[in-house]
């Protein structure tokens, strides 16, 4: 009896250890990514995921935190594995499409984030990843009219607004690039990728002294000095711009 009793309460105690890892694991894995360390938290997302945790927010955060590690292929992989089973949820075809394009597949990421709108066409993300798509694929004017439904769902989100400069800039557009990010709410910018996208426009439209300000609230004096040269030189090439 003695015997059996031990056995059943090593049993006990071992089942309760493992309950105790699998509570901790989302908890960690939520903790890391929040704190930035997206490693940590893929790795964490994919023993949860590995080890039968299969539910939708595993899988997702799995993808996710590759794809920030800059491991995007292996993020599409992981989802694509999966695809059967997710294929008419707004959530994961976001996230499969935000993969596509970051490892670069432009007209698949394309057809993931059309599905996606299709099923939630009131999600803002969704609109505003189209447009980086149809960016990719040089389809300005789709990529305009998706981030103007974005913003119309999320009226001056600085992502947007920020991802629409870009697009402008990349179509040559670069005044109107800089009048949207000087139009950007004060507090949003204050955020560095804001600043030196404004540096940036500046600095390739010859307005050193602007572009100089800017990337001084973010940068040493070395890569200020280094990015004024590049300017410059850049400069010695002719821009196409628009009126």
């Amino acid at each position: 009896m003695g015997v059996l009793l031990s056995a059943c309460l090593s049993t006990l105690t071992q089942s309760s250890d493992s309950q105790k890892k699998v509570d901790v694991l989302p908890s960690a894995a939520r903790a890391a990514e929040q704190q930035g360390r997206y490693g940590e938290a893929a790795n964490f997302y994919r023993k949860m995921y590995t080890e039968g945790n299969e539910e939708l927010g595993t899988l997702l955060g799995y993808a996710r935190n590759m794809r920030y590690v800059g491991a995007a292929p292996d993020a599409v992989s992981i989802l694509e594995a999966a695809e059967s089973s997710h294929a008419d949820t707004s959530e994961f075809l976001l996230e499969i499409g935000k993969a596509r394009l970051a490892a670069g597949h432009g007209n698949a990421a394309v057809l993931s984030l059309l599905r996606a709108a299709k099923v939630d066409p009131d999600n803002w993300q969704i609109h505003s990843a189209l447009g980086i798509g149809y960016d990719l694929l040089k389809e300005y004017h789709e990529a305009a009219s998706a981030y103007k439904r974005a913003l119309s769902l999320s009226p001056r989100n600085p992502v947007i607004l920020n991802n629409t400069a870009i697009s402008l800039a990349q179509s040559g557009n670069i005044d109107a690039a800089i009048r949207v990010l000087e139009n950007v709410p004060n507090l949003a910018r204050g955020k560095p990728q804001i600043r030196q996208n404004l540096a940036l426009f500046y600095g390739i439209m010859g307005n050193f002294k602007k572009a100089e300000r800017y990337a001084k609230l973010d940068l040493d004096d070395e890569m200020v000095k280094n990015n004024m040269a590049y300017f410059r030189r850049f400069l010695e090439k002719p821009i196409k711009t628009k009126p």
